[in-house]
């Protein structure tokens, strides 16, 4: 009365209703006609749909070599006649438990299967995200993993299984600042208390590097064989914050340029305009010597000096802004080198002796190419009065020598020398060495070079020395 029975006379007939509904339980004889019961587990074991069936097989043979026999065929079950029906029910009832703990272990392992098969497939997901990503258990705070991103940022692989307040014992985490930040502070503790965290700025510093992160963190709840885990954002603004700090910096250099070039202008005109006052009250006196000849010949050589100077930081000033557009432009022509730096040597020399030193040329060795003449006297004028100004008066030496793929022209001065963090920033616009001197100009001279003589397809180096002085190499490809 408990269980619905459904009978069959032989094997064939049994498989022939089994195709149609699958029963919970099969009890067969071993002896029957046309298909007996081992013939009948085996034909059963062979169907797929059918294998796991339980059956508990039935003979008069007490042997415990035809009980065995039947078992190693498949049966699960074998119940030697006679026997009573509570013996019978009571092994019914021990299959059909059995079949039931099978079932249920079976689909237990299907469904791990299924988990185990989301979750690889969500770890190839998420190592395709190009941020960091962390998942921490929240009720031990232990890393369990951690996507090919942050084992990236980590340089090589991130340290999982350690609880969040060990962290500091595998890499540092700093603020902006540089100062340490406590394990008991970092975001993934905070997270641990119950924080959501958003926005947390940290530096970690890793083999791969320096990184400044944004942390964000969030708690996803467990669900169907999901365990909770807390998940860590790693926000990578690195670049962001490198291009805060290059404007930052630039806007210094454009205050100070302001600043500078407010002076620099500035100069020139006080002079000028305190030379015009000069005269103007000595006419106001009546002086007859006032407009006398020398008077005017010394105002006249002073207004020149002045209007050169002012000349010449406004044709910086326009340089730099057809540099920074792209519109500089190159008027290509034969040149020989030697006498281009024999002429600008000339020129320079009453600036040399009122700077109280000497232009040694060395050797100049005949070259001819075809360059923009007035940009390389522009490039030869900018080093050798920087020359000047940072000299001490030591002397300049001056040489010109070519190889089969350029002309190189050497500046040497044997001044102070340019310290090695400044051999590079010197060549960038507003900068200048040694600016604590209060040395004038706007800073612009070295950058407009080398942008010249790269236009040129060319170079502009620098080697130097504390105390021993600074070497300028330009080198010209030979056109």
């Amino acid at each position: 009365k408990d269980y619905q029975v459904t009978t069959a006379e032989n094997g064939a007939q049994a498989l022939a209703s089994l195709m149609h509904s699958r029963p919970d339980l099969i009890i067969s004889d071993v002896m029957m006609p046309m298909m007996d019961g081992i013939q009948f587990l085996q034909e059963l074991r062979g169907h797929a749909e059918l294998r796991t069936v339980p059956v508990i097989l039935l003979s008069a043979r007490a042997g415990e070599e035809d009980k065995s026999s039947g078992i190693e065929m498949g049966a699960d079950d074998y119940l030697t006649k006679p026997f009573s029906a509570k013996e019978l029910l009571a092994r019914v009832r021990t299959q059909l438990y059995m079949s039931k703990v099978r079932k249920s272990v079976a689909e237990k392992e299907v469904a791990v299967a299924h988990l185990a098969n989301q979750q690889r497939w969500l770890q190839k997901v998420l190592d395709l995200v190009p941020t960091p990503l962390i998942l921490m258990e929240p009720e031990t705070g232990r890393m369990k993993f951690a996507n090919q991103a942050a084992h990236r940022m980590a340089g090589g692989t991130f340290p999982l299984d350690i609880p969040s307040d060990k962290f500091d014992h595998v890499y540092q985490v700093t603020d902006s600042d540089g100062n340490i930040i406590p394990a008991t502070d970092y975001p993934a503790s905070r997270a641990l208390r119950g924080e959501t965290v958003r926005e947390a700025q940290v530096v970690w510093h890793t083999p791969a590097g320096k990184f400044s992160l944004f942390v964000d963190t969030e708690l996803v709840a467990g669900d169907e064989g999901h365990s909770s885990m807390i998940i860590l954002c790693l926000n990578n603004v690195t670049p962001i914050k490198e291009i805060e700090a290059e404007l930052r910096r630039l806007l210094v250099a454009r205050d100070e340029f302001l600043s500078v070039a407010s002076h620099e202008l500035k100069t020139p005109l006080t002079s000028l305009k305190l030379q015009m006052q000069i005269i103007q009250r000595k006419i106001s006196k009546g002086d007859p010597h006032a407009l006398a000849p020398q008077a005017m010949a010394e105002m006249i050589e002073l207004t020149d000096r002045q209007v050169v100077r002012l000349s010449q930081l406004v044709d910086d000033m326009l340089d730099v802004s057809r540099m920074e557009s792209g519109k500089l432009s190159l008027s290509i022509e034969p040149v020989e080198l030697s006498e281009l730096i024999y002429d600008v040597v000339a020129r320079l020399r009453s600036q040399a002796n009122a700077a109280g030193t000497e232009i040694r040329i060395m050797e100049l060795e005949k070259t001819n190419g075809n360059w923009d003449r007035f940009r390389i006297e522009q490039v030869l004028i900018n080093l050798l009065t920087n020359a000047f100004r940072y000299g001490q008066g030591k002397g300049i030496e001056i040489q010109l020598y070519a190889t089969e793929q350029s002309a190189k022209i050497v500046v040497q001065d044997f001044g102070k020398g340019i310290e090695e963090d400044d051999l590079t920033r010197i060549f960038k616009r507003f900068e200048r060495a040694n600016v604590q001197n209060a040395v004038s100009g706007l800073g612009l001279g070295l950058y407009i070079s080398q942008q010249i003589v790269e236009a040129h397809g060319g170079s502009l180096k620098v080697k130097s020395e504390i105390g021993k002085g600074s070497s300028f190499t330009i080198d010209l490809p030979l056109l």
